[in-house]
Order: structure tokens, then C-alpha cells, then sequence
């Protein structure tokens, strides 16, 4: 059996970067999910469509095709004044602020002093050429 388009699926993934070090895996065990429910990015659920039980596959993601290019833009300068912050934090803290819409963004604190607050709001593999390494477990067609 071959996994279709709107398949449950069990499998487990490792994603490295080009020089081979893991940023990501399903842990010791495979992971479920239906495709076609956006649980996982489109290209990688392309990538399982076809594949049998028991079958590896490497899949290789532009960065374009995974997290996008990295912003500069995404880089924002607060005062002070304008964020509220645990004054615990430092430079290299993840962060989750709140907006006025009340959307949660993450960044990391790149640089902190008594006046500002730079933060990065770029996903962290953002800019990075991406390698998913699937096996597969189970398919459920029905």
C-alpha cells in the first residue's frame, strides 16, 4: 500500500542541516498525522505521497522551500519604554511577545542595555538549506 493524498500516516523524520548536525527529529518515536490538514509543510507532504510502509526517503528543502530567507527586517529595535520585559532576561533568551491583536511572536534577544532591546523575529532555521530524512511506519488510506 501507498500512502495517498489524505493518508494517516506514522512516521518518523530527522531534519539536519548541510553539514549533517540534527536541529530536529520526532523524537524516539514516529509522530501520526492526515495529510492534507496542513500539520507539516506542503513540500514534505508531497514528498510522503507514494511512499510504502517501511520505505526511506531523504527529502532536501531550500531554505525559500522551508522557513524562508532570513530578514533582516525581522530584526527589531524597542526601547525600553516601548516593551515590557522580565529585566531577568539577556541576549540569546528566547522571547514570546503579545501584540495589540493579540498574535504571539518569538525572537530572541540579540542584543540588551539599559536603554534598548534588539530582537530577531526570524524562524531559527530561517535562511538554512534543509534535510528531511522519513521512514515510514503506517499508512492509513481509508
Amino acid at each position: 500500500m501507498k500512502v495517498s493524498k489524505s493518508a494517516k500516516i506514522t512516521f518518523h523524520y530527522t531534519v539536519k542541516l548541510e553539514d549533517n548536525t540534527e536541529v530536529d527529529s520526532s523524537g524516539d518515536g514516529p509522530i501520526t498525522i492526515t495529510l492534507g490538514k496542513n500539520e507539516i509543510l506542503g513540500i514534505i507532504e508531497d514528498g510522503l505521497v507514494g511512499m510504502k510502509k517501511g520505505e526511506k526517503k531523504t527529502l532536501f528543502l531550500t531554505s525559500d522551500q522551508a522557513f524562508g530567507d532570513y530578514d533582516m527586517e525581522n530584526i527589531v529595535e524597542f526601547k525600553h519604554s516601548e516593551i515590557e520585559l522580565d529585566k531577568t532576561l539577556a541576549a540569546g533568551n528566547l522571547i514570546d511577545l503579545t501584540d495589540d491583536q493579540n498574535n504571539h511572536h518569538n525572537g530572541i534577544i540579540l542584543e540588551k542595555s539599559d536603554e534598548i532591546v534588539k530582537i530577531d523575529f526570524n524562524h531559527p532555521l530561517a535562511g538554512k538549506d534543509l534535510y528531511y530524512e522519513i521512514k515510514v511506519h503506517d499508512i492509513d488510506n481509508s
